[in-house]
């Protein structure tokens, strides 16, 4: 078994303020788009198919978040990749 330790604990406060204050945190999640997001800030470790079939629903649902899936699509395509900036 194991333990999560997203960035954010129970109450929503910073696990890190010194290192990760809410702002901090707030932007890189609009920088890592939704699904990467997930899986830095938040800890949570997807499946490919569910990763490829969320990155569709998501571009279908809300045109406006096409960069951010064209970039979670990019990291599942090649996850050794790191995640580029902006």
């Amino acid at each position: 078994m194991s333990t999560r330790y997203p960035v954010k604990d129970d109450e929503r406060n910073s696990r890190w303020p010194e290192r990760w204050p809410l702002d901090r945190i707030a932007k890189r999640r609009i920088e890592l788009g939704p699904l990467e997001a997930a899986r830095q800030l938040d800890c949570w470790a997807q499946e490919r198919d569910a990763l490829e079939w969320a990155i569709a629903e998501l571009r279908r649902l809300d045109p406006s978040l096409a960069p951010a899936c064209d970039r979670a699509a990019e990291l599942v395509a090649q996850p050794d990749a790191k995640p580029r900036a902006g």
